[in-house]
């Protein structure tokens, strides 16, 4: 299993009080009210971020936050709007740029592509996705969202996957991972960090995805 270490802390405090606690009914947030100016190819910026020892690659083909999950197509989602916070994208009508990085502590992927919705996210989904699941195959999500914090007057959306994957002589893997979205009118960002719970704790912040998300949309906006 590829670098599932980092940041178990985030699992753990991510059911607390911390800034990304998953709360019972976080609020649903604004829809953008004005264009946002980005490049996204400032993206690559953030490669200086990772931390010490990461190897880090260019993003190479469609990635969505249900895809750093490690979801392949063919998932459904219940309710089945929820999709649309799993793959906001849509399935990804341009390439998307980023990078991904990975070491003995984890793996990060912070992530730019375009948008279907320029005003970001239905409000009646946001709300009617405050927790809901995702069936692919032999691997069960379970989605919790939680309020995260705007990112220069963007709309975010904050998502925790408990991911479990049976696998062969009906052994279980089980997997955490943090997702923090910015809808930037006609792009989204999204900054996914993957964790292993069973693992050693580690000394990351547990608000690690919106930090880096907070310094990409800066960097894009730059």
């Amino acid at each position: 299993m590829r670098g599932f270490t980092l940041l178990a802390a985030l699992a753990v405090a991510a059911c607390s009080s911390s800034p990304h606690g998953v709360q019972s009914t976080p609020p649903v947030p604004s829809r953008l009210s004005q264009p946002i100016s980005v490049t996204p190819s400032n993206i690559v910026r953030m490669r200086g971020e990772f931390p010490p020892g990461f190897e880090v690659t260019d993003i190479q083909g469609e990635v969505s936050p249900a895809k750093s999950w490690g979801l392949k197509p063919g998932w459904t989602s219940d309710p089945r709007q929820c999709a649309a916070l799993a793959d906001p994208a849509a399935g990804g009508a341009s390439a998307p740029e980023g990078l991904s990085g990975s070491g003995t502590a984890g793996i990060i992927y912070v992530v730019m592509t375009a948008s279907p919705s320029a005003a970001g996210p239905d409000p009646g989904v946001v709300k009617a996705c405050n927790h809901w699941s995702i069936d692919s195959g032999r691997t069960t999500v379970v989605v919790d969202r939680f309020a995260a914090p705007a990112v220069d007057g963007a709309p975010t959306i904050g998502m925790i996957a408990a991911i479990r994957t049976i696998v062969e002589g009906g052994n279980e893997t089980d997997v955490r991972a943090s997702t923090v979205t910015a809808y930037l009118g006609e792009y989204v960002a999204f900054v996914t960090v993957v964790t292993d719970p069973g693992a050693e704790q580690s000394q990351f912040p547990p608000d690690l995805a919106t930090t880096f998300l907070t310094k990409a949309v800066a960097a894009l906006r730059g």
